[in-house]
């Protein structure tokens, strides 16, 4: 048992659907929302703490250094991030 997950039948399907529904919307790759994300690449783990955070609604997200780490390829590559409060989000 580990505190924060959901226990209850209908909590875990609604957490499921959660997961696959964001895993789609962030393009994470991993095989299944069951995949250990020490298991995944790098972007796909960017993608996963993205996703994590920005679901939570917050007022204002802050990203230190956001590109760090990144492939010079995708640092450049303008590619849109996922969208973010219904605005479209672009790293720079």
């Amino acid at each position: 048992h580990y505190p924060g997950l959901a226990t209850h039948p209908g909590h875990q399907i609604a957490a499921r659907q959660k997961a696959e529904g964001l895993k789609a919307e962030y393009t994470i790759l991993a095989p299944s929302v069951e995949t250990h994300v020490r298991l995944l690449s790098g972007g796909d783990l960017q993608r996963v703490i993205l996703a994590r955070e920005l679901s939570a609604n917050p007022r204002l997200p802050v990203a230190m250094q956001p590109t760090r780490g990144l492939a010079l390829g995708t640092r450049e590559g303008g590619q849109p991030l996922p969208r973010a409060h219904g605005r479209p989000c672009r790293h720079r």
